[in-house]
């Protein structure tokens, strides 16, 4: 995590990198506390931020291969170069990712280790809280509020409809912290099983809002940061509320998240964008 901070700050400012790590200081401190690897997550996610900016795309794609073969749902990482049309970062990122999962299970020897990864994929598949999307995010926040399956499902395909059309152009280098946050983002709420420790991995995207352009309004602009920072930080779960309105700690990270990602679909869309350093 240090490093991750470190280097964010050296190279997209101080100020930004150091309020998102207060901002996501809760789900850091929950990735810890589960024993989980979100930091080494994120240190290959900011990596391939750094890397593609510098121009470094096979590099980049390293880091997003490793990052799929640690925790699946980093593979949207890979569906962005495919859809930013970087074939050979996308072969390079695709061969890492399979080689290092199928590497992992290699004392079981070549056949086994194949029919391993095959055993994981059928058995998350089967998972009782897999199904119906009951352990996703956006699901989650779609059924408490009163959604249906085909309507939850409906919802998230405009939501990667939006960020899809936001990044069809082919990045500019200085769009590749802001790309690789949102991309990161939407993987975390799209993630088939996700927890609360997987909102470390918004760093990304918190420095890229943070760091700006500011697009209309600047009030507005600044409170929707602050009403994102409050959901996301976990403060609204500190308090206890009744069982009617359970629903305010169980979503409040997912719709701190959502208003960040329409924060950043704001500035991608922006024409005339005017960057800070």
């Amino acid at each position: 995590m240090i490093w991750s901070v470190g280097r964010a700050g050296w190279t997209w400012g101080w100020a930004p990198a150091l309020i998102a790590f207060g901002v996501l200081v809760a789900p850091i401190q929950n990735s810890f506390q589960h024993l989980q690897i979100t930091t080494l997550l994120l240190a290959l996610v900011v990596a391939a931020a750094l890397d593609l900016q510098a121009g470094r795309e096979r590099r980049a794609a390293v880091w997003i291969g490793g990052a799929t073969a640690v925790k699946a749902f980093p593979a949207l990482l890979l569906a962005y170069l495919a859809h930013q049309r970087r074939w050979r970062a996308l072969a390079i990122g695709t061969g890492v990712a399979i080689i290092l999962t199928v590497g992992a299970m290699l004392p079981y020897g070549v056949i086994g280790a194949i029919a391993a990864v095959r055993d994981w994929i059928l058995l998350n598949g089967q998972a009782a809280g897999v199904g119906g999307l009951h352990m996703q995010k956006l699901a989650r926040l779609g059924y408490d509020m009163g959604g249906s399956l085909p309507v939850i499902i409906a919802a998230e395909l405009i939501i990667v409809g939006a960020v899809a059309y936001a990044l069809r152009r082919r990045a500019q280098p200085e769009d590749a912290l802001a790309d690789i946050g949102m991309v990161t983002l939407l993987a975390v709420l799209l993630s088939p099983i996700a927890s609360y420790y997987y909102f470390g991995l918004l760093f990304p995207a918190w420095v890229a809002a943070l760091r700006g352009p500011i697009v209309a309004d600047r009030r507005l602009w600044r409170a929707g940061l602050v009403l994102a920072a409050v959901l996301v930080s976990g403060l609204l779960g500190l308090p206890s509320y009744p069982a009617s309105l359970a629903s305010i700690p169980a979503n409040n990270d997912t719709l701190g998240a959502l208003i960040l990602l329409a924060l950043l679909l704001t500035q991608r869309l922006a024409p005339g964008r005017a960057w800070r350093g």
